[in-house]
């Protein structure tokens, strides 16, 4: 079996920017300040401090760092959030929201007679692929915390479970003679089968280990694309 090469004609490589600007408009008591220079120090606060979680690692920094950085005082930050865990989970929050709005308004476009569960496959596959190779960074900060922290932990599992179950709802419009119950559980199976593996691919190493696989390389994609229909029977 090979990967089918028409593609949904929509713009399925989701674009996600390195804005985290953008995620506050997902988060309804981020919007709360309406003061132009108090909605500006929030916007301060939360673009240092993802900037230094991602780059230096949660542990590694600290709520004097993320002042330092977002030219906020430490008093100012105190009075926004209870603590450095609340910056990070106010921005894994935003980031979830925004990606998956995103994805569903993508989602809701593959529906109609006009689209197949084929396409449907490829629609997932690249949900997974664009956004970890395009938010490397930010993933690689909540795959990280969410061994250590209940709160991303569940976030995760929360967001996983929002894409699989789109794909599912998706999906049995196109195979309506499939059982349903057991098309769910693989679709199930199949996000966190291929999400978990690509996640592999962005994980920290160290410095000389080779890579086995490469998110970016599009052979990778184009296998996960042809293993996921197989298993699906389409």
């Amino acid at each position: 079996m090979t990967a089918s090469s028409h593609h949904i004609p929509i713009n399925t490589r989701i674009t996600f920017e390195n804005d985290p600007l953008k995620w506050l408009e997902a988060l309804d008591f981020v919007i709360a300040p309406q003061q132009k220079r108090s909605r500006r120090t929030l916007e301060q606060i939360i673009v240092a401090a993802m900037r230094l979680f991602v780059d230096r690692g949660f542990d590694q920094t600290t709520i004097a760092d993320i002042a330092r950085y977002s030219d906020v005082s430490v008093g100012s930050i105190y009075q926004r959030f209870s603590d450095k865990s609340a910056i990070l989970q106010t921005i894994v929050a935003g980031y979830r929201n925004t990606r998956i709005k995103e994805i569903q308004e993508l989602g809701d476009k593959t529906r109609g007679s006009h689209h197949d569960a084929r396409e449907v496959v490829e629609f997932h596959i690249d949900v997974i692929f664009s956004a970890l190779s395009g938010d490397k960074g930010i993933l690689r900060l909540i795959e990280t915390q969410r061994l250590t922290d209940e709160k991303t932990y569940f976030m995760l599992v929360e967001a996983n479970e929002q894409v699989s179950m789109l794909i599912f709802d998706l999906l049995k419009e196109h195979l309506p003679d499939r059982d349903a119950r057991e098309l769910e559980a693989q679709v199930r199976y199949l996000h966190n089968i291929v999400r978990g593996s690509a996640v592999w691919t962005i994980l920290p190493r160290f410095p000389a280990a080779p890579r086995s696989l490469d998110i970016n390389d599009p052979r990778y994609r184009a296998e996960a694309l042809v293993m996921a229909l197989a298993y699906l029977d389409i």
